[in-house]
């Protein structure tokens, strides 16, 4: 939802947080958390409520390497300095 580059391994799979002490899901080809409300800023994109990109990014300390974390984070904290550049280098 937030353009972020993710490891292919990870974009096959949908992530969904539920807010404690609701039950998280339990599907084949979904991966469920439970989640403390006040640890995560919900913004809205395209119509659906999802976690803001920094919290995005911290959700994912668990699942993701180093490296990986670094690109996530550059892509969430980038300020291009010309018009169109970061939405380039995220394709």
């Amino acid at each position: 939802m937030h353009g972020l580059p993710l490891p292919l391994g990870c974009q096959a799979l949908l992530w969904v947080a539920v807010r404690h002490p609701r039950t998280a899901p339990d599907r084949p080809g979904v991966r469920g958390a439970q989640i403390l409300p006040h640890m995560v800023r919900v913004v809205e994109r395209d119509g659906l409520r999802v976690a803001d990109a920094a919290s995005t990014w911290a959700s994912l300390g668990g699942v993701l390497g180093g490296y990986d974390l670094t690109a996530v984070v550059d892509a969430v904290i980038r300020r291009p300095r010309h018009a169109g550049r970061a939405e380039r280098a995220l394709r």
